[in-house]
C-alpha cells in the first residue's frame, strides 16, 4: 500500500512492450527503418489509449561521431602544429604555429562544450536522416487544463551502436578516456599560448602526449562507425519507452485529478539528444512550468533516481522532484532506490534542465555505478529484470499521485 493505495503492479504490461521492442523489432539506429518501426509501435500503443496522440518529424544525423571527429581534429592539427614548432627550434621560435595551434585549440574547447551541453552543435551540420518524436497528451479527470503544471514522461526509442570503449571490461574507464580527451584539447591552447609568449619552442614536445590520445580516441570513433553494429537495446532503451507505455496504459484507466499528462518517445537520442531538442523548441513554451520524467537504462542493476546530468559541467536536477523521489523510495525500503549523479554519457535530461524546466531522470545502474551492457551486443532481453522497470514505474507513479493531491 502507498498512502493507503495499493501498490500498482506494471509487470505484465512492461513485458509485452519490452518482447517488441527488444526482440521483434531489435536494433533501433537512430534514423533508421527500425527506429521508425518502434515509433510507429508506439503510436499505435498510445493511440489505443489517449484521447490525442500525434507524431513530428525531424532530421538527424546519423551518428555523433563526425562532429567530435571534426572537434578532436581541429585540437589535433594544433597539437601537430606544436610538435613541429619543436622540431623546428632552434632555428625558429615557433610563435607562428604556436598562435595557429592556440586558435585551433580554443576553438576546440569551445565547440565541444557546446557539443556536450547542447548549446550550439556542430552536429547540425550532419542531420540527413529522418526520424521523429511521438507524443501523446492525457488531460485530467476533473480540473480544466491548464490548472495543475503539467507531468511529460519521456523515453528515447533509438538504440546505439556498440564500439571498443564501451567493452564491459574496460567501460569503467570511459569516463577517464573521455575526461583525457578534455584535458589533452585544453593542453594545446596552453601550450600554444606558453610558446607564443616566451618563444620556448621546445615546450612544443609535451604535444606529443595530447596528439596521442586525440589520436586514440578518433580512432574509436571512427572503428565504432565503420565496424559498430547496433545494439539490441533492451536496457538503453526498450526498457524506458515499455515502462513510459505501461504508465500511459495505467493513467489511462486512472486518471490523474488535476495534472496533464504528457507522454513522449524521442527519436534520435543516441545522436546527440536530437528528438528531445526538437520536442523542446516546438513545445517549450506551453510546457515552462512542467516536470519533466526521464526513464533511460532502467532495466538492470539497481535503481536508481538521477541528481545531476552531465559529462563535463554538472547541471543539479530539480530538488524539489528529487526530495519526493526521496521520500516516496524513503516509505518503501523493499524496492530498494537510491539516488546517482549521472557522469557520463548525457540523457534527454540534459537538454530539459540546461534549458531551465524541472527535471528529473530514472536509471538503474551496476554495483560499480555503471549501466550494465551498455551499448554493447549482450544489451538484450534475457539481460532486463522486469522488477527493476516495475519499481521505477511505481516510483514514477507515487510521484505523480503526490503532485495531484494523492
Amino acid at each position: 500500500m502507498s498512502g493507503g493505495r495499493p501498490v500498482p503492479d506494471f509487470s505484465g504490461r512492461i513485458r509485452r512492450h519490452l518482447q517488441v521492442l527488444a526482440e521483434d523489432i531489435g536494433p533501433r539506429g537512430s534514423g533508421t527503418e527500425a527506429e521508425a518501426r518502434a515509433a510507429a509501435y508506439v503510436e499505435a500503443q498510445l493511440r489505443a489509449v489517449l484521447p490525442r496522440v500525434w507524431s513530428e518529424d525531424f532530421k538527424t544525423p546519423g551518428a555523433y561521431a563526425w562532429a567530435y571527429l571534426v572537434i578532436y581534429g581541429l585540437a589535433l592539427v594544433g597539437a601537430l602544429a606544436l610538435v613541429a614548432a619543436a622540431a623546428a627550434a632552434p632555428f625558429a621560435s615557433g610563435r607562428g604555429l604556436a598562435a595557429a595551434a592556440l586558435v585551433l585549440g580554443v576553438g576546440a574547447v569551445v565547440l565541444l562544450l557546446r557539443e556536450n551541453t547542447t548549446a550550439g552543435t556542430l552536429g547540425g551540420w550532419f542531420r540527413q536522416y529522418p526520424s521523429r518524436n511521438v507524443i501523446g497528451v492525457l488531460p485530467p479527470a476533473e480540473a480544466e487544463p491548464g490548472t495543475a503544471a503539467p507531468v511529460v514522461l519521456s523515453a528515447h526509442v533509438d538504440s546505439a551502436k556498440w564500439g571498443l570503449m564501451f567493452d564491459p571490461k574496460g567501460v569503467h574507464r570511459f569516463r577517464a578516456l573521455f575526461l583525457g580527451g578534455v584535458a589533452s584539447m585544453a593542453l594545446v591552447p596552453v601550450l600554444g599560448l606558453a610558446i607564443w609568449l616566451t618563444g620556448r619552442a621546445v615546450l612544443g614536445w609535451i604535444a606529443v602526449v595530447p596528439a596521442a590520445w586525440l589520436l586514440v580516441s578518433m580512432a574509436l570513433l571512427v572503428h565504432r562507425e565503420v565496424v559498430g553494429t547496433y545494439t539490441p537495446g533492451a536496457n538503453d532503451n526498450a526498457s524506458g519507452v515499455a515502462a513510459m507505455l505501461a504508465l500511459a496504459e495505467y493513467f489511462a484507466e486512472r486518471p490523474p485529478r488535476r495534472v496533464p499528462l504528457w507522454f513522449v518517445a524521442t527519436g534520435a537520442e543516441e545522436v546527440g539528444l536530437v528528438g528531445m531538442l526538437d520536442f523542446l523548441r516546438r513545445h517549450g513554451h506551453e510546457l515552462r512550468d512542467a516536470a519533466f520524467f526521464i526513464f533511460d537504462n532502467i532495466g538492470s542493476g539497481h535503481p536508481k533516481y538521477a541528481v545531476t546530468e552531465g559529462m563535463i559541467r554538472s547541471y543539479r536536477l530539480d530538488s524539489g522532484l528529487i526530495d519526493l523521489a526521496a521520500r516516496i523510495a524513503a516509505a518503501h525500503p523493499e524496492w530498494g532506490v537510491r539516488p546517482a549523479r549521472n557522469d557520463l554519457m548525457s540523457t534527454d535530461a540534459l537538454p530539459a534542465v540546461r534549458q531551465g524546466f524541472r527535471t528529473i531522470a530514472f536509471r538503474a545502474e551496476d554495483d560499480r555505478g555503471l549501466l550494465p551492457n551498455w551499448h554493447w551486443p549482450t544489451d538484450t532481453l534475457d539481460r532486463v529484470d522486469v522488477d527493476v522497470i516495475n519499481t521505477v514505474a511505481r516510483l514514477a507513479e507515487a510521484m505523480i499521485r503526490e503532485m495531484d493531491g494523492g
